[in-house]
């Protein structure tokens, strides 16, 4: 399904902490972009019935079963993209997609 890198892990904990979402999952959504390319949305949520959740020690992703397939083999990561970080998603299912040009994950310092 979908990986997650450690920085992934962290900063997500982290941003739960921070924001008072401990107990949310954080929602991955895509949706076909204009450009033939995928549109994410990424963000705390509460699980609904129909979701998919994937555990990942202390965190937790949520997937519309619908959106499955879209995100198969993919993997959310956080990393520095032209001098800021992001949390981005790889997705080889993503015909728009070209990988970033990052060195590895990297910590967010504050």
């Amino acid at each position: 399904m979908i990986e997650l890198t450690d920085a992934a892990r962290d900063y997500i904990q982290e941003s739960a902490q921070q924001s008072g979402c401990e107990n949310l999952g954080l929602r991955i959504a895509v949706h076909p972009g204009e450009d033939g390319g995928y549109d994410y949305a990424i963000g705390f949520d509460e699980q609904k019935e129909d979701d998919l959740r994937i555990d990942h020690g202390s965190v937790y992703l949520l997937l519309d079963k619908e959106q499955r397939d879209y995100l198969e083999e993919s993997t959310l990561d956080y990393v520095e993209l032209e001098g800021q970080m992001s949390l981005i998603v790889v997705n080889p299912n993503d015909p728009g997609q070209t990988p970033p040009k990052t060195g590895n994950s990297k910590r967010r310092t504050h």
